[in-house]
């Protein structure tokens, strides 16, 4: 019975909501004819960034219209990137009939405000998942592809479920102004909703060619890995696009620690099931107005946009070099006998660095 209901709702949702109707929705809100990437300085960069307040959608024009109109007055504020919040591309899930009930047989504890106690049915998300990936593909590929083209501008995408061989992967997908996508990246740690969600984790980190230069994306909770900054560092990104879930309230914070450590602008755009974070955009302390590393930071709840300037000569001005060099006298000194890293000790060979010692000493 279970199966036979999510077939009858997946064949509704492929009458109701097509690639036509979602074309249609995003041109009647019209097209820019003035480029905001025919002049592009590396010291005039303008990005904006969504703080999305999770609420319920009523028609499929109402939710595309939210995301057309968010593109459109932040291209109007002159930006040229224009960043979603992860899983953006999930909300469309609301339009499925019945959803509520759909989603009290795949919840078996908790709710989607309380994510931390939050549980699913393996079996019936599965099944869920495969009755409705094509659904939510098409929603987010022609919507967002289609928002690129008519304001031209780069979209990072936030990120939706994408569904390939039997696994599930939480993907960003990054569109250009012609509407084409021109890189994505999938989530490299799979911890909190995504492990929920049984969401496959990614071992490569993708730095996507602009004209504004590198641009790397990591999904929210990859912001606690530094890896993931360092290595798209290394391969060429200056702006970093942190689409994010506002789960604990410390994720903007983390991102800023973040922009400082590896010299590098950080866009972050929360979505919240209530109010746990607020949009900001980060950099290296010494570059920013108050030296706190914050460029720009929403200060209001709810659904905002958030819009800022990047000036990327400044970075390499800043950035200290050998700021993330490891400290060779460290981790040589004979007071790491008393230091637990990772709860495993040794950190080298205590009896050869003994006999070292009594050699020094003899």
């Amino acid at each position: 019975m279970w199966n036979l209901f999510l077939g009858f709702l997946s064949f509704v949702m492929s009458v109701k909501v097509t690639p036509i109707k979602i074309i249609k929705i995003v041109d009647s809100f019209g097209s820019r004819e003035k480029n905001n990437l025919e002049f592009v300085s590396p010291e005039l960069i303008r990005c904006s960034v969504m703080q999305k307040q999770m609420d319920s959608c009523r028609s499929l024009k109402e939710l595309i219209g939210e995301w057309t109109q968010f593109a459109q007055n932040s291209a109007q504020a002159g930006a040229q990137v224009v960043v979603f919040p992860e899983y953006i591309g999930l909300t469309c899930l609301g339009l499925v009939p019945f959803c509520k009930k759909v989603l009290s047989h795949i919840i078996e504890q908790g709710s989607m405000q309380n994510l931390k106690e939050l549980k699913f049915d393996e079996i019936k998300l599965k099944q869920a998942v495969e009755a409705f990936h094509n659904f939510i593909y098409e929603v987010y590929m022609y919507a967002f592809s289609a928002i690129a083209k008519n304001q031209k501008i780069y979209i990072v995408a936030g990120s939706s479920l994408f569904y390939e061989k039997g696994s599930l992967y939480n993907r960003c997908v990054v569109f250009g102004p012609d509407g084409q996508p021109v890189g994505s990246q999938d989530k490299t740690a799979s911890i909190g909703l995504d492990k929920l969600l049984g969401v496959a984790a990614s071992d490569v980190i993708e730095v996507i060619p602009t004209p504004f230069g590198g641009l790397g994306v990591v999904l929210g909770s990859d912001a606690y890995y530094f890896e993931c900054f360092k290595i798209a560092k290394a391969r060429g990104a200056k702006i970093i696009a942190a689409p994010g879930i506002g789960e604990i309230g410390a994720l903007g914070d983390i991102l800023r620690c973040r922009a400082n450590e590896n010299g590098q602008y950080v866009l972050f755009s929360p979505l919240n099931f209530t109010d746990n974070e607020q949009a900001g955009i980060f950099a290296p302390l010494e570059i920013t107005p108050e030296k706190d590393g914050i460029v720009a930071r929403e200060k209001e709840q709810g659904t905002q946009m958030l819009t800022a300037r990047l000036n990327l000569p400044k970075l390499e001005k800043n950035f200290d070099i050998y700021y993330n060099d490891p400290n060779k006298e460290f981790l040589q000194g004979d007071y790491l006998h008393s230091y637990c890293y990772s709860g495993k000790l040794p950190l080298f060979d205590q009896e050869k660095h003994r006999q070292q010692m009594e050699e020094i000493s003899s």
